[in-house]
């Protein structure tokens, strides 16, 4: 095993970043997920929202939908495209010596997922490294205490607005960092409640079609 492969088999996790060259990340994902099944010699798992969403030449392969059932838990690799948080928490293997490789799409950033999980980034081949300082975990932390039901009590909202607006006033109230972070201990439900939260606090811009 050369130093290159000892590197990347570090990782369990790795990312392809949106860029507005889709094609380009598509063949990096596909590319990376083939190689990498055949040098630990695990198959190789497609995961997409809908089977239309799989390439053909990918088809005859084993996949996860938004519609499977409950994951299995063999060790294999998983390559996902354009994930939703949905997809995402019900495709990522649970064995400890599987591996994921998933590719974003525009509206449904992977980055502070992929962040907290450590991945290697496949468009710069570098480990992605948790940025967040002892007092913003802090408030992370205690955001996730406080949604214990799903920040739909009372309690549970104020306690959130309350540590989003401080996440903003002091210039980090990072969405998709949040988010992210969320994903690792909440069900996906969960999370896009948040997202209506942090809306409040940080609303997105409106979307430009032009």
């Amino acid at each position: 095993m050369n130093n290159t492969t000892e590197f990347v088999l570090r990782h369990r996790q790795f990312y392809v970043p949106w860029t507005d060259d889709e094609e380009d990340m598509l063949e990096t994902g596909q590319k990376f997920a083939l190689a990498l099944s055949t040098e630990v010699q695990l198959p190789l798992v497609v995961a997409a929202t809908t089977l239309t969403n799989i390439p053909a030449e990918l088809s005859r392969l084993e996949h996860i939908t938004e519609r499977s059932s409950t994951a299995q838990r063999r060790s294999r690799v998983v390559l996902a495209l354009y994930p939703s948080w949905k997809l995402l928490l019900k495709a990522t293997p649970s064995s400890t010596d599987s591996y994921f490789v998933g590719v974003e799409w525009a509206d449904e950033s992977l980055r502070g997922w992929s962040t907290f999980a450590g991945a290697l980034d496949l468009s710069t081949w570098t480990t992605m490294v948790d940025p967040l300082s002892r007092d913003v975990r802090d408030i992370y932390d205690r955001i996730v205490w406080n949604g214990n039901n799903s920040w739909m009590d009372a309690h549970g909202k104020s306690a959130a607005l309350r540590d989003l607006r401080r996440l903003e006033e002091i210039g980090q109230l990072d969405r998709d960092l949040l988010l992210g972070y969320v994903l690792h201990r909440k069900r996906s439900a969960a999370a896009l409640q948040l997202e209506t939260l942090i809306d409040k606090v940080q609303p997105r811009p409106a979307r430009s079609w032009l």
